[in-house]
């Protein structure tokens, strides 16, 4: 199936969702092809499924202007995502490309009175995905390429985002993973690996979720793309990962950082074609330990000297010296920013 679709009338959560499916056992969509024709998001989201035992999509494409998801899926037990394609479109008349955001599960049913049916979600995998071109629209919505708020174990694996969003201004993050439901048990991983990121806003690991669960970024290439954070409770890991920036002032974010949600950076390579303003940054809210929650070693940087290796509002150091003396980048090393491989 293949269609283009207007809406007469603006966006309304359910009115304008093109499919809402409820309470079924087994959904299989495939080789569907959709794209919005009005460039005012006035379709909320194109498919809307929760409450749902398992969910598989494939081999589709939707694109366009959408005011919340083009994939939405809430209280799903397994999700399946093979071949998916979420691009953003060249309305006539207007710049850039405009877009919605792109997958977005979560654990938790959207209606109170469905928290009966709710079971916790047993697995979500991502994989051969291409998102892309979302570069304007009418004003900054919190539009993430992929956002997955508490799904149990999960992967995304073998995907494709590019040219999402720039500094938030208009989308938000390229990929959004978070454990945000702290009363379910524990002892689950998300899975972020083999993946290419390139001309993103950001990545981003928000929330506070049990402790014992740990979100690992592992072999993934991030082109000009920040890496921001403000989780709390579980661990998050970037380990083996490959950074070129090209043209950011910053390479990490930490924000509203929350006790004992620890941030570890290993084994990855950081190449960075500028001089950075600063290579580390932290805001003043969240513990005020935050700094202790950054873990960093195996590292190998490729960059000028930057302004600062940790900035911000709360601590400030230096250089190379000073950095590893506080204790961080143990076993790490700074080269000149051409030896960077490619």
């Amino acid at each position: 199936m293949s269609a283009k679709i207007l809406w007469n009338r603006a966006a309304a959560k359910y009115k304008t969702t093109l499919f809402h499916i409820r309470r079924a056992k087994v959904v299989v969509i495939e080789n569907l092809n959709i794209e919005t024709g009005d460039s005012d998001s006035r379709m909320y989201d194109t498919i809307h499924i929760e409450n749902a035992n398992r969910v598989i999509v494939r081999n589709s494409r939707f694109a366009g202007s959408v005011r919340h998801y083009h994939l939405r899926f809430d209280n799903v037990r397994e999700l399946i995502l093979e071949n998916v394609e979420i691009a953003g479109v060249e309305y006539e008349g207007l710049p850039g490309f405009r877009g919605g955001g792109g997958i977005y599960f979560r654990s938790k049913p959207v209606k109170k009175s469905d928290m009966a049916r709710y079971t916790a979600p047993a697995w979500v995998e991502i994989s051969g995905c291409r998102i892309h071109d979302y570069t304007a629209g009418e004003a900054h919505r919190n539009h993430d390429g992929i956002n997955l708020d508490s799904p149990g174990d999960a992967l995304i694996h073998n995907c494709e985002i590019r040219n999402w969003g720039r500094d938030g201004e208009i989308a938000d993050a390229a990929i959004d993973v978070s454990y945000r439901l702290p009363k379910v048990p524990g002892d689950h991983q998300i899975t972020v690996t083999g993946n290419r990121i390139e001309n993103a806003s950001f990545v981003k690991t928000p929330g506070f979720g049990p402790f014992t669960n740990t979100i690992l970024w592992e072999a993934n290439t991030f082109i000009d793309t920040q890496v921001a954070d403000y989780h709390g409770g579980y661990s998050t890991v970037y380990r083996s990962n490959h950074f070129l920036l090209l043209s950011r002032d910053k390479f990490y974010r930490m924000w509203k950082q929350k006790t004992a949600g620890r941030t570890i950076f290993e084994g990855n390579t950081i190449c960075s074609t500028k001089r950075l303003g600063m290579v580390y940054f932290m805001n003043d809210t969240g513990v005020a330990s935050k700094a202790e929650l950054l873990s960093t070693r195996e590292n190998s940087y490729y960059m000028q000297p930057p302004g600062r290796w940790l900035g911000g509002d709360r601590a400030q150091i230096a250089d190379w010296n000073m950095w590893l003396a506080a204790g961080y980048d143990r076993g790490s090393t700074l080269a000149e920013p051409d030896l960077c491989p490619p």
